[in-house]
């Protein structure tokens, strides 16, 4: 990894890990999708040499720049695919449909209003100072079961920890 990526890395993970839930989740979720730019900047001959992707078009073609490194991730992890409509959604009103060819995971964010926070509930019944400590959670609204930004955070996150290692970067 490159030093200004590695030495991201350690505070960005106690960041969103241990502050309260808030628009920092979204911002999170942005860096470890734009996390891509500066590894495949620091790492751009080896990337182009051994990731592949499937274009619009259903030719698989070699990675030749930032973008198509981030499709070629998308098509592996899933995850990664969902964190980077999250990310676009984030400063786009709508997204733009994408090509009947694409393959996207169930859920994909179509614009902003696809994420919700659950606020902590009050239950007056059961007077408990801890209710006080739960915060609400930051989600991804799907059809069939909405996700938390945290567990994708998480996951993402991991690839990224497996690919520094697998890879030597």
């Amino acid at each position: 990894m490159s030093s200004s990526a590695r030495s991201l890395s350690p505070t960005f993970a106690s960041s969103w890990k241990t502050r309260p839930i808030s628009g920092r989740h979204g911002t999170a979720l942005g860096s470890l999708f734009h996390l891509h730019e500066w590894v495949y900047a620091a790492h751009k001959a080896s990337i182009d040499r051994k990731y592949m992707f499937v274009d619009d078009y259903r030719r698989t073609k070699p990675v030749s720049c930032a973008a198509d490194f981030a499709t070629s991730l998308g098509q592996k992890y899933s995850d990664f695919q969902l964190v980077r409509g999250i990310a676009n959604a984030s400063k786009h009103f709508v997204l733009h449909p994408v090509p009947p060819s694409r393959v996207n995971p169930p859920g994909m964010p179509s614009h902003a209003a696809n994420t919700y926070v659950s606020a902590a509930k009050w239950d007056s019944a059961t007077w408990d100072q801890d209710v006080f400590n739960d915060i609400g959670e930051v989600k991804l609204q799907r059809s069939t079961d909405d996700i938390e930004f945290a567990t994708l955070a998480q996951s993402v996150w991991d690839m990224w920890n497996q690919l520094f290692a697998k890879e030597g970067w």
